[in-house]
């Protein structure tokens, strides 16, 4: 990773799944800024007290679905209700 030049950049995305290696790539990362995604929240908590930005794929997968769930069935649920109610 010294290789990469990773202290001279501006920004690094990372999307590597081990907590381990963006802890590696932080230390390494100095004063530049670092996105990183992860799947737990121990690891978010973590990884965000090093300094990283983090984005967390549970919480991003979990708004998908409920944003999904409503385009999908919330217009019959309306209509069941309306038809419940007499409307």
């Amino acid at each position: 990773m010294r290789r990469l030049g990773i202290r001279d950049a501006k920004l690094v995305v990372s999307t590597m799944r081990r907590r381990g290696d963006h802890e590696r790539l932080l230390r390494l990362a100095g004063d530049t800024q670092v996105i990183v995604r992860t799947f737990e929240h121990d690891a978010a908590e973590r990884l965000g007290s090093l300094g990283a930005t983090v984005i967390s794929e549970s919480d991003e997968g979990a708004s998908a679905f409920l944003h999904w769930f409503d385009e999908h069935f919330a217009p019959q649920r309306e209509a069941e209700d309306d038809a419940a109610s007499g409307g």
